[in-house]
């Protein structure tokens, strides 16, 4: 163990201490999608939400940060030629874990009903630093709830996209993520609420919330907006159906119009970090174990 520990902290110090010209690129942002509860749609609206960046030119590569459950690529209907598990286990290169989901798309995906071995996990952290930099946004689906795991890929991330529902379940879960990541010192987090009845629904479940963070923590998140229930995504997904080039009216709409908010901010203004997400996630790691 303390070797791993070891090997990450010289991954850090060999990859700041000598950049090479063009080996960064400064724009690449980070952006973990969280949710307190399961089965609120985060996965769907990574997708969708990488789709819609591509369609303004952005390249973005997501990495499915549900390590252990992972299921990005069922969603995609896309049978992977190589996964994180195969990749840790020296079965595949890492170009064999990268792939082309459509025009500006990559995924990553994690392993599915296995444990993640821990032994080379300096290895892929180096080597996911070098791909990173190729993009211009790199979006993890973290997995649902507070465990460590999920806890620390959020924190390291430039910023958060929490996704709540209006079921009192998910708020009381998303609070409970809030007051976590805000602990740890992650405060770039924007809620989006999914599966809306209407506006005035999404900004009743919004003032409850905000209402709950400001009286016990002090802090409430920035509100991008919300997301109305898609029957027909629903049922793309019973059916079995890659969802990524489906059209589904006003959900796309309204996908279109969170990709163009996201799109628009200012890094710098809002004092998010432009930090690789994978050379903070080695500094975490390494300074831990």
């Amino acid at each position: 163990m303390s070797d791993q520990a070891q090997n990450l902290r010289n991954i850090v110090q060999n990859t700041t201490a000598t950049p090479k010209i063009g080996d960064e690129n400064p724009k690449v942002r980070s952006i973990a999608v969280v949710s307190g509860k399961g089965g609120v749609g985060k996965s769907n609206i990574t997708i969708f939400l990488a789709k819609s960046l591509a369609t303004r030119g952005k390249k973005v590569l997501i990495f499915d940060g549900d390590l252990g459950l992972a299921n990005l690529h069922i969603l995609l209907g896309i049978l992977p030629k190589g996964t994180l598990t195969q990749y840790m286990k020296n079965e595949c290169r890492v170009e064999n874990i990268i792939h082309k989901i459509q025009e500006n798309v990559d995924l990553i995906p994690g392993g599915s009903g296995e444990i993640l071995p821990s032994s080379d996990l300096s290895k892929l952290l180096a080597d996911l630093i070098n791909v990173s930099r190729n993009y211009d946004y790199l979006i993890i689906d973290g997995g649902a709830g507070i465990a460590e795991n999920t806890i620390r890929l959020s924190i390291c991330a430039g910023e958060i996209l929490l996704i709540m529902t209006p079921d009192p379940t998910s708020l009381a879960d998303a609070y409970a993520t809030i007051k976590v990541l805000s602990s740890r010192g992650q405060k770039n987090i924007s809620l989006l609420i999914n599966m809306a009845q209407s506006p005035q629904e999404a900004e009743n479940v919004k003032n409850k919330l905000f209402a709950l963070c400001q009286n016990f923590i002090k802090f409430t998140p920035n509100f991008i907006g919300f997301l109305p229930q898609s029957e027909k995504l629903a049922s793309l997904i019973r059916e079995d159906i890659g969802v990524l080039s489906k059209k589904l009216g006003n959900f796309s709409l309204k996908i279109n119009t969170l990709a163009a908010k996201i799109d628009g901010e200012n890094i710098a203004e809002n004092g998010r970090t432009t930090q690789n997400f994978f050379l903070k996630f080695a500094q975490t790691i390494g300074g831990k174990l």
